[in-house]
């Protein structure tokens, strides 16, 4: 090897020592579950029970893992006689979510979640706004993630029942609580807990999780919600149980019914043209369990037009040598006029 490789060759593993160096590790994933329960107190003397305009808030040195253990923990603290769990929502998190919004429905509320900045890499600071879902009226009509868009929007306008900052150090349980307006005898109560993301992390049983939205600002949740490109539905994938890679299947999904999009027909007389690829995930039956826009049109009649469509194929399920299996796939929607 004459001198000028050689040095070439020096220079290039120096450059990639240096990256190597420089090569940050990805932040660790965390899961934050939102419990919300109900609570009452009917005479019992040793009964603590909070106060209206009064909010408490209060730090537990340990995840509780299910909610008989928050259920308990509040008869414990604050007395309350009965207490039911109306639901939860398991949100994956991380220090790159710094300042994004987190906006989900339980029973009768709404939770909006903002993750603040913070240098502690083993706690969260958190703001929590309650809002009852009587504060905003929604067309029903529209999709169920558009309906939350549209939702956060209103909501900047809306006096929540409480909001309140709190921080939640790694493997601990913050609850808080607030008198109903009602009466001192009620109360509704949110518990979170933190815990390190991994494909063990116990999962409740006494409810399911369902969808929540992610949102940076109000220009960037105007633009989500006019179905704009990268208005793509935020869902917690690691939270979808046996989902296998395409590329492990030994049988491959086939279609045996597929679904022709309705072209909108305000666009059609406009003579407007687009395409759009929509992400469906298959399960072990064959059927469309969920379907995204990973490519959407800036129309928003295209995109719903096309995840109706999307969600109304069918296939033989897909297989790996230990049997059938979920599979997400991707299916690209023309809408052409014929010339």
């Amino acid at each position: 090897m004459n001198w000028g490789k050689r040095i070439i060759f020096i220079w290039l593993s120096l450059l990639l020592l240096a990256a190597l160096a420089c090569r940050k590790e990805p932040p660790q994933q965390y899961q934050l579950t939102v419990y919300l329960l109900n609570a009452s107190h009917q005479g019992n003397e040793q009964a603590m029970p909070l106060f209206p305009g009064e909010t408490s808030i209060q730090t537990i040195q340990a995840v509780l893992n299910t909610s008989e253990e928050i259920m308990a923990e509040l008869r414990k603290t604050f007395g309350y006689s009965r207490i039911q769990l109306e639901d939860f929502r398991e949100l994956p998190v991380d220090k790159s979510r710094e300042n994004d919004n987190f906006l989900f429905q339980i029973g009768t509320y709404y939770v909006r979640i903002r993750l603040l900045p913070g240098k502690n890499p083993d706690a969260f600071p958190l703001n929590v706004a309650v809002f009852p879902a009587a504060a905003v009226k929604i067309s029903e009509r529209n999709d169920p993630m558009q309906q939350l868009y549209q939702t956060a929007l209103a909501l900047k306008q809306a006096r929540p029942l409480f909001s309140v900052r709190v921080t939640i150090p790694r493997g601990e349980s913050v609850i808080l609580g607030r008198a109903l307006p009602d009466g001192e005898e009620k109360a509704l109560f949110v518990a979170l807990q933190l815990q390190p993301k991994t494909r063990k992390s116990p999962t409740p049983k006494t409810a399911k999780s369902k969808k929540f939205i992610v949102y940076r600002d109000e220009t960037d949740l105007k633009k989500r919600e006019k179905g704009s490109p990268g208005s793509a539905p935020q869902y917690d994938q690691d939270s979808i149980p046996n989902v296998v890679p395409f590329y492990t299947l030994t049988v491959k999904p086939r279609p045996l019914k597929q679904a022709m999009p309705e072209y909108p027909e305000n666009l059609r007389r406009k003579g407007v043209e687009d395409r759009v690829i929509v992400k469906i995930l298959v399960d072990e039956q064959g059927k469309v369990i969920r379907a995204e826009l990973l490519k959407p049109s800036k129309y928003a009649e295209f995109n719903q037009a096309a995840l109706s469509a999307a969600k109304r194929f069918e296939f033989e399920p897909g297989a790996t040598p230990a049997g059938p299996a979920k599979v997400w796939l991707t299916v690209p929607f023309d809408f052409r006029l014929k010339k």
